[in-house]
């Protein structure tokens, strides 16, 4: 199922960029590559190992974006456990196809573990274990992955204009530092919120302050089109 909706994501993505009759042979990365674009998706390891998946990649994309496995629950399951495995194959996968990675993400209010969401933490004690977490899994990649999802889904689609409720945001002291942590750690990537908080682009100033305080440069030529087969 997973396969026959990237075929149909593929299809529809080559019909929306207007392909005519005589290109109909090009990939969407050769396509991508003569605009000066981007186009890439999420993915996950396990899928690697599938050959029509894999070189489906390969062939239609020029960047990658890890799914699920840089995310708290999995690179972080422990308070002092890293765990990069499922990441680096990610990366190495998109190194040896000439592609970026967009690292995705460092700061969401799901999948995240029960030591940090159940810790009780304070505001002291969970600045400092954001603070490592960004300096350690931005550090891991330093000079490999070239943008990354600092906050993501900040936005409380129930409550319009509204910042959701987190435990990044509710705790005194915390808010939404993570992008000048990020920067200061790898001042060579770029930043960006996510996709889905441009959508509320006249309500994002709180992200995009952050963003700015930082030396991260903003994303240019990212191809507007996403697609990510698997994802929900």
């Amino acid at each position: 199922m997973k396969w026959r909706a990237l075929v149909f994501v593929l299809a529809t993505t080559a019909f929306c960029l207007g392909f005519g009759d005589g290109v109909r042979d090009q990939s969407l990365r050769e396509a991508a590559r003569a605009s000066g674009m981007l186009i890439g998706t999420a993915v996950r390891p396990a899928q690697l190992s599938e050959a029509a998946y894999a070189s489906t990649l390969a062939r239609e994309f020029n960047m990658l974006e890890p799914e699920d496995v840089l995310k708290w629950e999995t690179v972080h399951p422990e308070p002092q456990t890293f765990d990069f495995s499922q990441g680096d194959e990610i990366v190495d996968f998109a190194t040896g196809h000439g592609m970026k990675i967009r690292g995705h993400t460092l700061v969401w209010h799901q999948q995240n573990p029960k030591w940090l969401t159940e810790g009780k933490y304070t505001s002291s004690e969970l600045a400092q274990i954001l603070e490592k977490h960004i300096k350690t899994v931005v550090g891991h990649y330093r000079g490999k992955i070239f943008a990354w999802d600092v906050v993501n889904e900040a936005f409380d689609e129930v409550r319009p204009g509204r910042l959701r409720s987190t435990i990044w945001r509710d705790q005194p002291g915390i808010g939404l530092a993570g992008n000048e942590v990020a920067s200061s750690h790898e001042p060579r990537a770029s930043s960006a919120p996510a996709r889905s908080e441009l959508e509320a682009r006249s309500r994002v100033t709180p992200i995009l302050s952050v963003v700015s305080a930082g030396r991260m440069k903003p994303i240019r030529k990212l191809c507007c089109f996403t697609t990510r087969p698997g994802q929900r």
